[in-house]
């Protein structure tokens, strides 16, 4: 389930109480394009987070980034780039596509590969 998108300087967990881990963007002149799923694993065996979705995002049609998946711990006190989903569980993914401030404000065109197929969508 696609719920959205949002940019961020610093991806912070559901649970924040007590010691957490997040990702904090690096450089100040970029952040970070957060785009949310929700996703379930329908398959028979565990699968690499890595596998479920791939984003590519286009501004202003020429500059294209792409980035990388983090699922949310199941306490929500983290994230994790390499995890296996088991069978029939729903997970939280955030996919962080690092982009220049400056694009912030233009209309975004993502391509998501999902399960075979592309889907495309545009908006801020």
């Amino acid at each position: 389930m696609f719920n959205g998108i949002e940019y961020t300087d610093d991806l912070l967990p559901s649970n924040t109480s007590g010691f957490y881990s997040h990702y904090n963007i690096d450089n100040a002149s970029d952040t970070y394009l957060v785009v949310k799923f929700d996703v379930t694993n329908y398959m028979s065996s565990d699968r690499d987070c890595e596998n479920f979705v791939g984003i590519t995002a286009l501004y202003l049609d020429k500059y294209t980034y792409t980035g990388f998946v983090v699922v949310e711990d199941d306490d929500g006190k983290g994230f994790s780039s390499y995890e296996n989903i088991s069978p029939l569980s729903t997970r939280h993914f955030y996919y962080l596509i690092e982009v220049p401030k400056t694009v912030v404000e233009n209309d975004v065109t993502l391509t998501i590969s999902f399960n075979g197929k592309e889907y495309t969508y545009t908006g801020k």
